[in-house]
């Protein structure tokens, strides 16, 4: 019983958690909780996995068996099945997501990457350079090349002027190398690309500077040096229920525009990305339902699963043209974002 994953069997019920010390804390589900009073802990010394709500009002505590009589209004010997059966909680075969604390870059990187973001920005509404940039043939699913302005492409995509305004996105027009002492590092030189800058900044810290590469490159997307990992539009978490997990920062930002009504569109970067629960963990305390919309392929599939401990409902993107993939591509085909996403909410009982 000792080797249960407690704490990862209540975020799959409860989402996740935030870490103080060697309890976990999550807003109770037993009592109107505004501030999170619920603790629960994998355990130390010769105690076993325990939880215990710190609300006077509640004080419902227990391990393993008595979390699932309680959550899920089981019979004693009912939960005792339901722990015993593997299926239930193999949980420690499941990836565990990062629980290192981060921080954002230190003050010289800040200064320099706003210093980026504020030419880039500039340079987005002043160039009138065309580059190749690369689509898919809806029919036939191979990848054309279409030249276009970094502004242009990015509106081709459906994203608005005040869109792009409000997330910073910019272009950086030629690549260059920059002091590495500029930005507080060590080292080697900070090498910018030539392309479209996409920051991710939150409470006013850049924390990553991410730029989509506009020809063929071993791959599409880089990351200026000294970048550090988090979610992007986190904030757009506060004033919702519901959060929908999109691929990449420019299907995010798509969902976020036409859809912020309905819920907040956060994104980890990318498929492969995993969620720093001891991070950002506290930014999803007040989110109730959890959806998943990664591209129609296998690595959006693989990144899928990784996401399968915050228990997420799984979203279908309807595919209007064969070989359609993603948000953006339902947009483009004439899909409405957000009556899809709407018919989706309602699916939840």
């Amino acid at each position: 019983m000792n080797e249960t994953d407690l704490i990862a069997w209540i975020e799959r019920d409860l989402g996740p958690g935030r870490k103080y010390g060697r309890w976990t804390v999550f807003r109770c589900p037993f009592h109107d909780d505004h501030s999170p009073s619920l603790g629960v802990t994998n355990g130390h010394g010769v105690r076993g996995p325990y939880w215990k709500c710190f609300a006077a009002s509640c004080g419902k505590n227990g391990g393993p068996v008595q979390w699932l009589m309680a959550y899920y209004d089981l019979t004693y010997d009912d939960a005792c099945e339901k722990l015993a059966d593997p299926r239930h909680l193999s949980l420690r075969s499941r990836p565990s997501p990062p629980s290192v604390l981060e921080y954002p870059p230190g003050e010289k990187w800040q200064t320099r990457a706003w210093q980026l973001i504020h030419r880039a920005r500039k340079a987005l509404w002043e160039s009138e350079e065309t580059l190749p940039w690369p689509s898919t043939h809806p029919e036939t699913g191979e990848v054309i090349w279409q030249n276009a302005t970094p502004r242009d492409y990015l509106m081709g995509r459906g994203l608005l002027s005040t869109t792009l305004h409000l997330w910073h996105i910019g272009y950086i027009p030629i690549t260059f190398a920059d002091s590495p002492a500029a930005w507080g590092l060590d080292g080697k030189k900070v090498w910018i690309s030539k392309g479209i800058l996409i920051p991710c900044v939150v409470a006013n810290q850049v924390w990553y500077l991410k730029i989509r590469l506009p020809h063929p490159k071993p791959h599409k997307y880089t990351q200026i040096r000294g970048s550090r990992p988090a979610v992007y539009l986190v904030q757009t978490l506060e004033n919702h229920k519901k959060a929908v997990f999109c691929e990449g920062e420019l299907d995010t930002l798509l969902l976020f525009q036409e859809c912020d009504s309905l819920a907040a569109a956060v994104s980890l970067g990318s498929a492969g990305s995993e969620l720093n629960v001891a991070t950002w963990g506290y930014h999803f305390l007040n989110i109730e339902e959890r959806f998943v919309a990664y591209d129609l392929d296998q690595s959006g599939k693989a990144g899928s699963e990784k996401l399968s401990w915050l228990n997420p409902h799984p979203l279908s993107i309807p595919k209007l043209r064969p070989h359609d993939k993603d948000l953006t591509d339902f947009h483009l085909s004439g899909g409405d974002l957000k009556s899809w996403l709407s018919t989706e909410i309602e699916k939840i009982p």
